[in-house]
C-alpha cells in the first residue's frame, strides 16, 4: 500500500502466447487422410502427345499439298505464283519506251531508273509481268515514257491494286488512275 493508501499492484503476469490451432483440427476427420496425387500413367500422357503430332503433322502436310497443287494449276497456265500482268494501250513515237514504276520495291519505289521496261505489242499495246508477293498488300503505280535522259510521267491519279493476286492481268487506259 502507498502513503495515500491506495494499492498498487505488483508486476503484470505475461499475457499468454498465441498458438496457432493445428491446422488438421479445421479438417474434418473424413478428409484428414492424405489422398494420394491425380496422375495419369505415363504412358497415357505420351500417347496423347504423339497423336498431337501426329495430328500436327497431318495439317503440315496437306496445307503443303493444296499449296504444291495450287502452284502446279498456275504452272500448267505458265504463270508463277506471284506474277501479275500489266496492260495499258499507249501510243508512242518511234525510241520512246513504256515502263511501270510504283511504290513498292519491284516496281522501283518511284525511281524511274529501277522502273519496270515493258514490251511493245502490235496495237500500241504495252505489256509487262512483275512478282509481286500476294503479301505485300496495297500497290500505287504509275506508267512513264521515256526516251534517253526524257521522262514523262502519266498525267491524273495513280492506279491502285488494294491486293495482289498472282496471274490476274491488270488492264489499265492511260491517265485513268483511280486514286
Amino acid at each position: 500500500m502507498s502513503a495515500t493508501g491506495a494499492v498498487v499492484p505488483g508486476p503484470l503476469p505475461e499475457p499468454p502466447r498465441y498458438a496457432p490451432p493445428d491446422e488438421q483440427q479445421w479438417v474434418p476427420a473424413a478428409l484428414r487422410t492424405k489422398l494420394p496425387p491425380k496422375t495419369v500413367p505415363r504412358e497415357t500422357t505420351r500417347a496423347r502427345y504423339q497423336q498431337l503430332l501426329k495430328d500436327k503433322e497431318v495439317k503440315m502436310y496437306e496445307d503443303a499439298l493444296a499449296e504444291a497443287l495450287r502452284r502446279e494449276r498456275l504452272a500448267a497456265t505458265g504463270v508463277t505464283p506471284d506474277a501479275m500482268n500489266f496492260r495499258i494501250k499507249c501510243d508512242t513515237r518511234f525510241g520512246q519506251n513504256l515502263y511501270l514504276v510504283g511504290s513498292v520495291e519491284p516496281l522501283g519505289l518511284w525511281d524511274p531508273s529501277r522502273a519496270v521496261k515493258m514490251t511493245w505489242n502490235e496495237g500500241n499495246m504495252w505489256t509487262c509481268t512483275v512478282n509481286l508477293p500476294v503479301s505485300i498488300g496495297e500497290v500505287e503505280y504509275k506508267y512513264i515514257v521515256r526516251q534517253d535522259n526524257m521522262v514523262d510521267w502519266e498525267h491524273g491519279h495513280n492506279h491502285k491494286l488494294n491486293s495482289v493476286q498472282g496471274g490476274v492481268t491488270v488492264e489499265d487506259a492511260w491517265g485513268q488512275g483511280r486514286g
